[in-house]
């Protein structure tokens, strides 16, 4: 039997003007970027992961430097503070030639370091057993991971497969924010899809909710896309309201 692993990965999505313009229904875009706050929540720095078409990428950073931050502190005092920022946006054609683009989730945090991707279990497989494994993950400030358990909140999942993610995840390790200069301890949510595909296997639903994110907004994203990028425990905040502005 055929299967596949939809491994937990942070993408940046590259697409052309055309594939925005053909579109006849409205599309969900992930991007990301490495990001500097200095101590006064102002953007410095700003560097995509992955190729951005070159209007596009404009047109979205110029946007993204007038959001204001609340970076992280030491000793209770602000920082300048290097993040990761995920920004998800639905585009929606207007006719052939224009697409609004409206900010449906933005998120800052860690990222992903070295990543080894979980076994399927054979019991598993034959069972045809699928679905969503939702880890607590808390690495230290070297982005190891020292800790590793299914998140409370998660759905019901398989024992097999949440096993098989805390065992893969347990050798991972993660890119810490730095805040003046020091990398920091935090905890991820991180999110695992064991899919199977074949003949008369329908493929599992594994749309999740992030702490204060709508369910109809984190169903939106998942239908339009795998939705595969982890919550962090960020220490870098938002001071601008993003959600629905319009870049």
């Amino acid at each position: 039997m055929k299967k596949l692993l939809a491994g937990a990965l942070a993408t940046a999505a590259i697409f052309g003007t055309a594939f925005l313009h053909a579109a006849q229904a409205p599309k969900i875009l992930n991007f990301s970027w490495n990001i500097t706050v200095d101590a006064d929540g102002r953007v410095t720095r700003l560097d995509s992961e992955g190729k951005l078409v070159p209007d596009l990428k404009d047109r979205l950073e110029r946007e993204i430097r007038t959001w204001r931050f609340k970076p992280g502190t030491i000793n209770g005092q602000a920082a300048a503070t290097e993040s990761r920022l995920y920004v998800a946006l639905q585009a929606t054609p207007i006719d052939d030639e224009r697409s609004a683009l409206h900010v449906i989730r933005a998120a800052t945090g860690g990222g992903y370091g070295k990543m080894v991707p979980p076994r399927y279990p054979a019991a598993s497989v034959s069972a045809r057993r699928q679905g969503l494994v939702l880890l607590q993950v808390h690495y230290d400030e070297n982005g190891q991971v020292v800790e590793s358990a299914l998140y409370e909140k998660a759905p019901q999942a398989d024992k097999a497969l949440v096993d098989a993610a805390i065992a893969a995840v347990k050798r991972w390790t993660f890119a810490p924010e730095v805040v003046g200069g020091r990398p920091l301890a935090s905890t991820a949510l991180v999110p695992v899809c064991f899919s199977l595909h074949g003949a008369g296997i329908r493929p599992p639903k594994c749309d999740w909710e992030r702490p204060g994110e709508s369910a109809a907004n984190a169903s939106r994203i998942a239908a339009a896309a795998d939705d595969t990028t982890p919550a962090f425990d960020s220490a870098l905040k938002f001071e601008t309201a993003v959600a629905g502005r319009t870049p």
